[in-house]
């Protein structure tokens, strides 16, 4: 009797513990399609290598100036 008194227990014990983890809504919610399964135009096929360098020298250039008005603000700061 105690044998089976200890296994409904415990039992009862995972059983409130994944409940407890358990998320509110069983079904997730629908999210709409990632880009990535989008189709593409077909007259615009994808970027260059010229138009990626262009792009990737643009972000750097902005990191640049967002680095050096940092900076200066913080020597602004300083004195």
């Amino acid at each position: 009797m105690l044998k089976k008194l200890l296994v409904v227990l415990t039992a009862s014990t995972f059983a409130a513990s994944a409940f407890a983890q358990a998320p509110k809504d069983a079904t997730p919610p629908a999210t709409p399609p990632s880009k990535s399964t989008e189709a593409k135009p077909a007259g615009k096929p994808g970027a260059t290598a010229s138009e990626k360098a262009a792009k990737k020298e643009a972000r750097q250039a902005k990191r640049d100036a967002r680095k050096a008005k940092k900076e200066a603000k913080t020597k602004k700061d300083a004195s």
